[in-house]
């Protein structure tokens, strides 16, 4: 719904990089009060699990409110693959892309606020953190945490460059 009228011609698509994500496709107007509801069995995931009701309220905010980070993230180790994910100040994830090699990455209409980066050393390239095997001995991949908090402020571009370390042994 949109501002308490029910609207037609959302899509739906798949998020090509998070096997668990879905994509809500929808020509969003700022300043406007949404309503998303699933109902029960909306969604199965594997061995027949639905989801239950899932209902969340939301606002956009103006175009003006949002701002950009652009990152310059030069590596060490060429040949490693690395996921760097984006973090909001309360830890949670918000981006996470995966790459070798030195790369920029910019992401764009950001909330201000504070943000954080932790980069994942992606040992076998499956471009997600594997917590490792007691049994067969293999330790959980390497994480690095960049200590610069990256504050985006509305309206703004930050340019901000990155060097990741070395990984480190065990």
């Amino acid at each position: 719904m949109e501002d308490s009228v029910v609207k037609k011609g959302i899509t739906i698509v798949k998020d090509s990089t998070d096997l668990l994500s879905y994509l809500i496709k929808y020509p969003w107007a700022a300043k406007s009060i949404y309503e998303i509801k699933f109902g029960a069995g909306a969604f199965t995931a594997i061995f027949k699990a639905t989801n239950k009701e899932f209902s969340k309220k939301f606002e956009l905010a103006n175009k003006d409110n949002y701002g950009t980070l652009q990152l310059k993230v030069a590596v060490t180790e060429k040949d490693k693959q690395y996921i760097l994910e984006v973090l909001d100040e309360k830890k949670f994830i918000v981006n996470t892309n995966t790459f070798q090699g030195d790369t920029v990455l910019k992401f764009a209409n950001y909330r201000a606020g504070k943000y954080f980066v932790r980069i994942i050393y992606d040992a076998n390239k499956n471009g997600h953190w594997d917590t490792g095997n007691i049994a067969k001995g293999i330790q959980p991949e390497k994480v690095y945490n960049e200590p610069k908090e990256l504050s985006i402020k509305a309206n703004w571009d930050r340019n901000e460059t990155i060097t990741i370390p070395k990984e480190p042994s065990s």
